[in-house]
């Protein structure tokens, strides 16, 4: 084998089928390149995790060694968004997605669950989780924007809570 047939087969692509991730260990990638299915080692960056559900995978062979290869990266465009120069974003294919923005941070998401005893929002006061009936919320701002002032307080004989 020539020298630049080796160097050529360090760095690989391959069509993503499934992925696995055990808790505790490195993940798998289903691949199939070259029309031969494998399952190969996925290395994440450290506080990041994924488990891709297609895509295109970047894969290096080891000491050079193709018998030993490793998924170093999967992109599939089918969830990319557009991005200002700076610009960081994490998006799934659910919709989902966090955009490190110029103007702030904007958080996309059918639902989201903050899981912590104490939240502070901005300079304000810091409310503790959940808020509950008779929590004074003054200093939050509301969905239109105005400014949110009162005790939680329940308005009807069922679990229905509101601002009085």
């Amino acid at each position: 084998m020539s020298l630049w047939s080796r160097i050529a087969g360090l760095v690989t692509l391959a069509k993503v089928t499934s992925t696995t991730s055990p808790s505790g260990a490195r993940g798998t990638a289903q691949v199939t390149a070259n029309g031969v299915p494998d399952s190969i080692d996925r290395m994440q960056p450290y506080g990041f995790l994924s488990r891709p559900v297609g895509g295109i995978a970047v894969q290096v062979a080891i000491g050079s060694n193709r018998e030993d290869l490793m998924t170093i990266c999967v992109e599939d465009k089918r969830y990319n968004i557009s991005l200002e120069a700076g610009d960081v974003a994490i998006t799934d294919n659910r919709g989902n997605k966090v955009h490190l923005r110029d103007d702030g941070i904007l958080v996309v998401s059918d639902h989201v669950t903050i899981q912590s005893s104490d939240v502070k929002i901005g300079s304000g006061p810091t409310y503790r989780a959940p808020v509950l009936v008779g929590d004074d919320i003054t200093g939050l701002t509301s969905a239109s924007g105005g400014p949110v002032t009162g005790i939680i307080a329940v308005t009807a004989p069922s679990t229905t809570l509101g601002v009085s």
